[in-house]
């Protein structure tokens, strides 16, 4: 198993702390309510995560970020 895919682009420390509430298992709505930001605003960072992993939902997101070693 790699620990990193050298074809993906970083994410910035938002879109990290955003994936992190994720992988707790909050939603959206949870994590805006938590980091005090829109809810769109969490939807736009959920989208540019699932893009830079390559995942087609947030599951597959958080699983990928794992899978690379890109969070703990």
């Amino acid at each position: 198993m790699p620990s990193f895919n050298a074809n993906i682009a970083p994410l910035t420390g938002r879109e990290s702390e955003i994936l992190a509430e994720f992988s707790n298992g909050l939603t959206s709505k949870q994590v805006s309510g938590k980091l005090g930001i829109k809810f769109d605003t969490v939807e736009t960072y959920r989208k540019s995560i699932l893009r830079k992993l390559g995942a087609t939902n947030t599951t597959m997101a958080v699983a990928n970020a794992l899978r690379w070693r890109m969070m703990i």
